[in-house]
């Protein structure tokens, strides 16, 4: 960890203007940070971390803002297609006004906000998600072990279905515990979040 007190911009070589202090403790110019998050593309990993240390950054704010805007285009889809009597608009809508209440204008720009966006995940077929839920455990477990070149056990549900990975929808219905364990010892990551920022034990 960097000391606080380290005056200098590790990117410029100057003295902070407009100074962001990391978690890890490096400090950099916001210009500086901002310029250097631009040369890598919006899925590369690089852009997440510090340029020094290579420890989690938290997101610029045009990447949370991307993100807010993401949620309100899935809300107004749902809009759309009036679904607005579903649960899933419902419980949307309340994310949606936490996370616009948590990261929105009040938003400091330092705090990390973790996410495991760092490759495509994998889209679940319709017939998957509805086998999860039934539980059609036979059906669920051909399907993941039908390519395992692929992450299937940690693909998740169209984004109507709030992208919700296999293990948070078998983990959020009590009488899955099988299906839940299963899915453990396939290597499912318990830290995926679905569209609406929440994991499958949290």
């Amino acid at each position: 960890m960097a000391e606080h007190g380290d005056k200098t911009c590790a990117i410029c070589l100057e003295e902070p203007k407009d100074p962001l202090n990391l978690p890890c403790g490096h400090s950099f110019c916001d210009g500086c940070l901002n310029q250097w998050r631009s040369r890598y593309g919006v899925t590369e990993e690089m852009r997440r971390k510090c340029p020094n240390c290579r420890a989690r950054i938290p997101p610029s704010k045009e990447m949370v803002s991307s993100l807010i805007l993401s949620c309100r285009n899935i809300k107004q889809m749902l809009e759309d297609n009036n679904q607005t009597s579903s649960a899933s608009y419902d419980v949307l809508c309340q994310k949606l006004a936490q996370n616009v209440e948590r990261v929105g204008e009040d938003w400091d720009g330092v705090t990390v906000l973790h996410d495991n966006n760092d490759k495509q995940a994998l889209m679940m077929p319709d017939y998957i998600w509805k086998a999860i839920q039934k539980p059609f455990i036979k059906t669920v477990l051909k399907w993941i072990n039908a390519n395992r070149t692929e992450d299937r056990v940690n693909a998740i549900s169209r984004p109507e279905l709030l992208g919700a990975p296999a293990l948070s929808v078998a983990a959020a219905l009590a009488y899955q515990l099988t299906l839940t364990t299963l899915l453990l010892q396939l290597g499912a990551d318990v830290d995926i979040r679905d569209s609406q920022g929440a994991t499958a034990i949290a």
